[in-house]
């Protein structure tokens, strides 16, 4: 079920989870028709009560890279040109200040940078991976990634490294690579048909990833053929083993009448520690219930993902003449995907949004384990087969909606009881968590680990789920659980922590997680 909830004063072209809160951090392009009269371009909704407040900054921050930081701040990188009394933001280091709330550009980096990735790293720094060194596709890509420390020395110039050649050719103008930590410690990088697994830290190959092109070679992944991915959860009864799943796309040949792709794409990689070796499954084909373009993957606690938002037409970008869409059919049923079900019968339809969800949309989780659905900047002068409810102020859409999966509504959701949760564990120590027994009678067979959303652009740079491994229930109200064995699994940070109960599951309390 869709509900519409609010309006924000920003489009949120970039939205972010502040860690520890119901606030999402949203960014934007400077465009004149914001609803309060404003020119602010950041701002932060509460879903807990449906306001917007606006947060001021001196620099364009479209089209950036933002992930949380392991303190809870929000670091911020690259940007746009100088454009309507903002200066040019390209090169810029920012950090959001959570508790302060204030967005603050700190230092710069070596090389300006459009569509860039940002990843936390194990040790709490921030990699910051490709995109462009101007606005648009062909203006010099970045080979060069570069390492900030924004927590401890935030103006000591960047660490920097070079992507090998092989993959740079291939992977283009590098635009929102899909980074994932593997538990290993290395990175699984995937930009749109060219892959590797490196150590983060000094850009050390350690192997090609094969690519999905080996099964079917005409599908295109990244912008502006924009597909969504999810590492699916890493848990001890699977070993840690990270599985990736991409949905959607265009194909190669596609562009503004081309229908968008309804498959999905599936691999798993395993690690073999003590010869330091990768193996990879065979990538495997699925179809899809529909067909989606520029989409979002938010990935439940219960290992299911939603698919949201996007086209069934089209590709990602601004047309030519006057900014309108490249995309039309807007895609406006929310599809459950669940991974464990038999092959065939993983993808179910869900309900129907009656606003257009675009270029420049995004989606996050909730600590209710809802979905925030915001944004699309390029949402007028479409073709549509079906009614919709069409934005009051043209092209930007400021409209804010909640997505309730269906485990919203089942009656047997297990609960936390409140302060359930200690605030801070560190890596590998045995905690107590305390549920209901008066209102939910309930068999609990999960506590997972959901980290906050930070989505832009069909890219989401900090979703993960780490499930933890249950030691023992009292049945009377308490269980016993061991924190993530090590930083690798479950990078420095905060995390909400959901309990489990089949595919049901409760609200989450926030817990950080850190190194003793």
């Amino acid at each position: 079920m869709y509900m519409q909830v609010g309006l924000s004063y920003a489009v949120a072209v970039h939205l972010t989870h502040i860690p520890g809160t119901t606030r999402y951090l949203f960014m934007e392009r400077p465009s004149g028709k914001h609803p309060d009269k404003k020119t602010f371009i950041a701002g932060y909704y509460d879903i807990a009560t449906n306001k917007y407040t606006n947060v001021f900054n001196t620099d364009s921050l479209f089209c950036n890279g933002a992930v949380q930081m392991a303190n809870g701040n929000i670091a911020v990188i690259g940007g746009h040109i100088a454009k309507s009394g903002y200066a040019d933001g390209l090169k810029s280091l920012r950090i959001y200040d959570k508790d302060a709330n204030t967005l603050v550009t700190v230092a710069n980096m070596k090389f300006p940078r459009w569509y860039p990735s940002a990843n936390l790293l194990p040790d709490g720094r921030i990699l910051m991976m490709g995109g462009t060194q101007a606005p648009g596709s062909g203006t010099k890509n970045n080979p060069i990634c570069e390492i900030w420390d924004p927590e401890n020395n935030p103006l000591k110039p960047p660490v920097q490294w070079t992507l090998p050649g092989a993959f740079v050719s291939k992977a283009g103008d590098i635009y929102y690579s899909n980074n994932y930590m593997l538990p290993s410690g290395d990175m699984f990088v995937y930009c749109d048909s060219a892959g590797l697994i490196l150590n983060p830290y000094n850009g050390t190959v350690i192997t090609d990833v094969p690519p999905h092109t080996n099964l079917i070679k005409t599908i295109r992944l990244e912008y502006p053929f924009s597909a969504c991915s999810v590492m699916l959860p890493l848990t001890p009864a699977n070993g840690y083993t990270p599985e990736f799943v991409f949905f959607g796309g265009q194909f190669g040949y596609g562009w503004t009448n081309t229908l968008a792709v309804d498959l999905a794409l599936r691999v798993k990689v395993s690690y073999d520690a003590p010869s330091r070796k990768y193996s990879f499954s065979n990538w495997t084909m699925e179809k899809m219930n529909n067909r989606r373009v520029m989409g979002d993957a938010v990935l439940l606690p219960n290992g299911c993902v939603i698919l949201l938002n996007g086209a069934q037409q089209g590709v990602a970008g601004d047309s030519a003449t006057g900014g309108t869409s490249k995309a039309s059919l807007p895609q406006f049923w929310a599809v459950l995907y669940d991974p464990a079900a038999p092959d065939g019968t993983r993808f179910t339809r869900l309900a129907r949004s009656q606003i257009a969800r675009m270029y420049h949309s995004t989606a996050a989780l909730t600590p209710d384990g809802t979905i925030v659905v915001a944004g699309c900047d390029r949402c007028d002068y479409f073709n549509s087969s079906v009614p919709f409810s069409k934005s009051p102020w043209g092209l930007p859409e400021y409209r804010v909606e909640i997505f309730y999966p269906p485990f919203y509504f089942w009656d047997m959701r297990p609960a936390l009881l409140p302060n359930g949760v200690p605030p801070i564990v560190t890596y590998g120590q045995r905690f107590s968590v305390l549920y209901d027994t008066l209102h939910t009678l309930v068999d609990i067979d999960g506590v997972v680990l959901m980290a906050p959303s930070s989505t832009t652009h069909s890219t989401n740079f900090n979703q993960r789920a780490v499930g933890l491994r249950i030691l023992g229930d009292d049945y009377t109200g308490t269980l016993t659980v061991e924190a993530p064995p090590n930083l690798n699994i479950a990078p420095p940070g905060y995390y909400m922590l959901f309990l489990l109960s089949g595919q049901a599951y409760s609200s989450a309390q926030w817990i950080q997680v850190k190194s003793a």
